[in-house]
């Protein structure tokens, strides 16, 4: 700390250790007086005194990315509000015109790791108590915070930054050791590959309902390789390849395999009133045409994963724009962008597209339900099913509850809907509604598992002792299975659990001796082909060690992944007066 806020503190405040936090004798909350102090020192202004300070991903992102920032401030905002009982309207909205970078809500953290640790010292500064960080990226810096030498002492920031709580928005950290004390910092990771994989199934369930909407590969790009004619179109790309970006790109991959794979060959759709097989979904490269798919002997092909990659989060990234067109043009109807503010970028582009009827797949929140991101689809039917917007649905990432849940499991001193405080990794799931998929997209699932509830396909496939969905003859209307309930709803939701549960990788159907495949999501599909439809995505990176087309579970919350830190001397902050007051 600077010596005049040393100096004025000391001059203001009688300090006492309890435990291993300081408390104030004061009424006010500490970050209010601290904030104070720092500004009247440095001169800088600043227009809020907040006890928690967020500081976005890197210098290209932004708080109102109506994505990932925004929904982790309106987590700090409700915590606020329903936990701490500020007045709402003392709280201020992420888009309020009075919150910029820098002046108490929020900061960007610079261009290099030592930015990034001076950002957080300098929220410090500001009167800032904890602090959250968001974004993969912020691992690095928060790691050299917690490093400790060989006598168990911590480096210069590590030091001034001790009694500063953070937590880390979609990252873990790895276990204490005589060399790591993360002891103030709570980590919160997203199993948005689970979520994102129900987004798959209702992406296909959208398009197949709507199939007299949607034009085909074959319908937009003439000479398309017989392989993908029929099917339709869908490209994913992320901002950069962390692991928490890809989950949400394989996931939703995996999705639509399991709709090629086990659901569409039970299926049917009304195609302008006649009765066919439900459509396959193929993935579209940006840089291949759909004519270019392999040769009638061999239709298989990959590509690499840098035609999947923009390059940054940045809202007027070139690449992306480029990725995002060329995709259009060779035939995708859905579009997956996991890239922050970005989807304003895909937005511009299928506006702009006249030869195709495109859409987009919300990332991290309910985006179809923000207006300065949703536009009309156009020329929808009367029996159009679903939302009849560019973005119809969202792949989910709870930001907001978890964040918030966090700080209460933080100042509460006790876990709280199964988030914890201080030296813990939490993660995101299904079961407690970390991730998953928005409204309108629930609407659009089915039952993974309803095949094995319907008497005429078990009867079936236990004469023909076979899991070949392609053998199956009794097909079922694809309409006649959407999730129109809750209580239809709560049922596919559990199957889709089951399918894709660790401890259950196998489930019997039909008979003990036919199960179906592992659904299991491992973190290195997109190296499989799931035949010519979905091709094989490799790596685009230069570094055999760190493949750019794969993520490990641990990072993510799945196997390998460890909750409990162990670490000692936790920071405490239960009851800690926390505080927001506007200058």
């Amino acid at each position: 700390m600077h010596a005049c806020n040393k100096k004025k503190l000391n001059e203001m405040f009688k300090f006492k250790k309890s435990k291993q936090t300081l408390t104030l004798s004061s009424l006010l909350g500490a970050s209010v007086v601290v904030g104070s102090v720092a500004a009247s020192c440095s001169g800088a202004i600043q227009e809020f005194k907040s006890s928690i300070q967020l500081i976005v991903s890197d210098n290209t992102s932004t708080l109102t990315d109506k994505s990932f920032s925004q929904s982790s401030w309106d987590g700090v905002r409700k915590f606020f509000i329903d936990d701490i009982k500020i007045p709402e309207n003392q709280v201020p909205k992420a888009d309020s015109p009075a919150v910029t970078d820098g002046n108490g809500i929020w900061k960007r953290p610079g261009s290099n790791h030592q930015d990034r640790i001076n950002t957080y010292i300098n929220a410090k500064n500001d009167g800032s108590k904890v602090i959250v960080a968001t974004g993969f990226n912020q691992q690095s810096a928060l790691e050299d915070i917690a490093k400790l030498d060989g006598n168990g002492r911590r480096n210069n920031s590590g030091e001034d930054l001790k009694d500063t709580g953070f937590v880390f928005v979609d990252g873990a950290l790895p276990p204490a050791s005589q060399t790591f004390n993360p002891r103030n910092i709570a980590s919160i990771t997203y199993r948005a590959d689970i979520g994102s994989f129900l987004a798959g199934v209702a992406t296909a369930v959208y398009l197949n309902s709507n199939a007299d909407y949607f034009r085909t590969v074959g319908q937009v790009v003439s000479n398309a390789h017989k392989s993908v004619t029929d099917t339709f179109g869908v490209y994913g790309y992320v901002g950069l390849p962390f692991p928490s970006t890809l989950s949400f790109f394989n996931g939703w991959r995996q999705g639509i395999a399991y709709w090629n794979t086990v659901l569409a060959p039970k299926l049917t759709i009304k195609v302008n009133g006649e009765t066919k097989d439900a459509k396959l979904l193929s993935w579209i490269s940006p840089n291949l045409s759909p004519s270019q798919y392999g040769t009638d002997d061999n239709p298989q092909i990959s590509r690499s994963m840098s035609d999947f990659i923009s390059g940054g989060f940045d809202t007027n990234n070139q690449q992306a724009n480029t990725l995002v067109k060329n995709a259009i043009t060779n035939g995708a109807s859905m579009i997956l962008p996991v890239a922050g503010s970005q989807t304003n970028i895909v937005k511009s582009a299928i506006l702009q597209s006249t030869q195709h009827r495109a859409t987009i797949l919300g990332v991290d929140t309910a985006q179809e339900n923000d207006p300065n991101l949703q536009a009309d689809l156009k020329d929808t039917p009367t029996n159009f099913v679903g939302n009849k917007k560019i973005i119809p649905f969202s792949s989910l990432k709870n930001l907001t509850s978890s964040v918030q849940n966090t700080l209460k499991a933080i100042h509460q001193g006790k876990e709280v809907n199964g988030y914890k405080g201080f030296g813990f990794n939490s993660v995101a799931t299904l079961d407690n509604d970390g991730v998953g998929i928005s409204n309108d997209g629930l609407e659009l699932l089915i039952d993974p598992l309803y095949f094995t509830k319907n008497e005429k396909i078990t009867e079936e496939m236990k004469t023909k002792n076979s899991f070949d969905t392609k053998m199956i003859t009794n097909k079922t209307e694809l309409s006649t299975l959407l999730t129109k309930t809750k209580e239809q709803q709560k049922i596919a939701l559990d199957s889709f659990k089951k399918i894709l549960s660790e401890d259950n990788p196998t489930l019997v159907t039909g008979t003990e001796t036919m199960k179906k495949g592992n659904w299991s999501i491992a973190g290195d599909e997109l190296k499989m082909a799931y035949g010519p439809q979905l091709f094989a995505i490799t790596s685009s990176s230069n570094d055999d060690a760190n493949p750019n087309n794969k993520y490990e579970l641990k990072q993510v919350g799945g196997k390998g992944f460890t909750q409990d830190l162990k670490v000692t001397d936790a920071l405490d902050l239960q009851g800690y007066r926390f505080n927001i007051t506007r200058k």
